[in-house]
């Protein structure tokens, strides 16, 4: 039996949701929390998730991993050893409002030294990941008390460019998310349980059951989640937040054990929080690149939502395929109707 008793990781925050949900404004602000570190991406957890889920790793195999990829992770972090230098990505350790200490970090003591300072410091390892909500209960039952889970949904309009996008550059060697062969074709895993009603690949197709069906097990977990997991699982619908954040920010700051510093109130005016309307997002070459689009003055909310969805009508998709869009568009606002009431 794999077992790994002994343990450096203190907390871990994972801010997981859908392609397209609107995690990386979350991630920018969280580091605002001291104790939280700086943002990082783990396709290991991820793919660690996957094949657990399909039974391709045991259990004790699939926790012992996680363990040590977290501790590493961590350990590695702590020393600036994980740090990312790129001035222009996400990650980058110059977006983080405590950017300084992770510079002094490579003048300082490591190694050996690192361990007795995680115990001492308490530090959070800060993950965004996707989709691994439908496959996380590995997670949870592995990390017990030392994990922290946000959920960030958002409507359908606003995440499915993003992940027509994906599902276009699928067979691109720089993604890194666990294939299954079906046939003879090679899909992404969480496509199984529909890929015999797609008998041609057409992105926007795909793109349109992935999120469909990602939602629907995705309000399953949140369901059983709430109850479960009641102390160290939040989920935030993204247009509430961004429109009237400070309500989120309490249930953040209650679930963490921790106040967000005064430099919280610079990192939600560079994210443009709170906005007048959803889509007033901040402009980048990164967001473009993914599907984002700056919102018209002259449209309300209503019509910018109706506006995405003529998009996905200009696909040229089967009926079957725009029915199932609209479906998840009512569910989901059905969820946020009932949630809210």
């Amino acid at each position: 039996k794999a077992i790994r008793s002994k343990s450096i990781l203190d907390k871990v925050l994972f801010v997981n949701g859908q392609p397209g949900c609107g995690k990386t404004l979350f991630t920018s602000i969280m580091p605002t929390i001291p104790r939280i570190e700086l943002l990082n991406f783990s396709t290991e957890i991820e793919n660690i998730c996957a094949l657990y889920h399909l039974k391709k790793i045991s259990k004790d195999g699939a926790a012992s991993f996680i363990k040590i990829h977290l501790d590493e992770m961590i350990y590695n972090t702590y020393m600036s050893r994980r740090v990312n230098f790129r001035f222009s990505d996400l990650s980058s350790v110059f977006r983080d409002p405590y950017w300084h200490n992770y510079i002094s970090r490579l003048f300082k003591n490591g190694d050996e030294t690192i361990p007795a300072k995680i115990k001492l410091e308490k530090p959070i390892l800060h993950l965004a990941t996707h989709n691994i909500l439908p496959y996380s209960d590995i997670l949870f039952d592995t990390l017990k008390n030392k994990i922290f889970f946000i959920e960030i949904i958002r409507h359908p309009a606003y995440m499915i460019k993003q992940q027509i996008i994906n599902y276009e550059n699928h067979k691109s060697n720089r993604q890194f998310h666990l294939n299954v062969s079906h046939g003879t074709k090679e899909i992404f895993f969480w496509d199984l349980p529909y890929t015999k009603k797609l008998k041609k690949f057409k992105p926007a197709e795909y793109a349109i059951h992935h999120l469909y069906y990602q939602q629907v097990e995705q309000i399953k977990k949140i369901s059983i989640f709430r109850k479960k997991y009641q102390k160290f699982f939040l989920v935030i619908p993204f247009e509430q937040f961004v429109l009237n954040p400070n309500p989120y920010l309490n249930k953040i700051e209650n679930l963490i054990g921790s106040q967000f510093s005064n430099k919280l109130s610079k990192l939600l005016k560079r994210e443009k929080v709170p906005r007048k309307k959803v889509s007033d997002g901040i402009s980048s070459k990164l967001y473009k690149r993914c599907g984002w689009e700056p919102g018209d003055i002259n449209l309300n909310e209503d019509e910018e939502i109706e506006k995405r969805i003529n998009f996905v009508l200009e696909k040229k998709i089967s009926y079957s395929c725009f029915h199932l869009f609209k479906k998840s568009i009512d569910t989901y606002d059905n969820f946020l109707n009932k949630n809210n009431s």
